[in-house]
């Protein structure tokens, strides 16, 4: 009975107060790595809203538009490619330039964030995202831009609308699209 009694006093003395103290620099570790991580995420956001702001100054509707319509060389406004591309993505391919493209990826972005969604990666990444399944899969042609677009920004888990990216995910992409988009962004 002493020996337990001295044994539960070595524990209360010199153990329990070393974990205690353990744990509690493992929680200010932890706590310090947060605070870093959400700075660094608040650092992203403002760049990108930036350069989102900045894009934005630049749309300007009847800006002329070079675009291979139908194998033909075309100029169009830009208002007029909108106009398409809310009914169909069919024109998005033969647009030749790039800022067209981002300007009309930051348009239906704000779009999106009118409607309570935010995308937060680049027009520039998704122009070339939506080339690539553009391309890829000529089914997608068919769809409104704001649909190919919207599909692109939760394949990439950047659909924030407050659902579960998951379940957006899997819903698009069925379960084996799934499990390879997990795979591919290392989640």
């Amino acid at each position: 009975m002493k020996n337990i009694f001295v044994f539960l006093l070595l524990i209360s003395t010199f153990i329990l107060p070393e974990m205690v103290h353990a744990s509690g620099l493992i929680m200010r570790r932890q706590q310090a790595m947060q605070q870093a991580r959400q700075q660094a995420i608040q650092r992203a956001m403002i760049m990108r809203q930036q350069q989102q702001r900045a894009l934005a100054g630049r749309v300007n509707p009847a800006q002329k538009v070079n675009v291979n319509y139908k194998g033909a060389y075309t100029v169009f406004d830009l208002s007029q490619v909108w106009r398409e591309l809310v009914i169909t993505s069919e024109i998005w391919l033969d647009i030749l330039d790039q800022d067209p493209k981002e300007q009309t990826v930051s348009v239906f972005i704000r779009e999106f964030q009118k409607k309570g969604a935010i995308i937060r990666k680049s027009p520039a990444m998704y122009v070339a995202m939506i080339d690539s399944m553009l391309r890829g899969n000529p089914n997608f042609k068919r769809q409104p831009f704001q649909e190919v677009l919207k599909i692109a920004a939760i394949v990439e888990y950047d659909f924030d609308n407050g659902q579960n990216k998951d379940q957006m995910a899997l819903s698009v992409l069925g379960q084996a699209g799934y499990e390879k988009n997990k795979q591919r962004l290392g989640l």
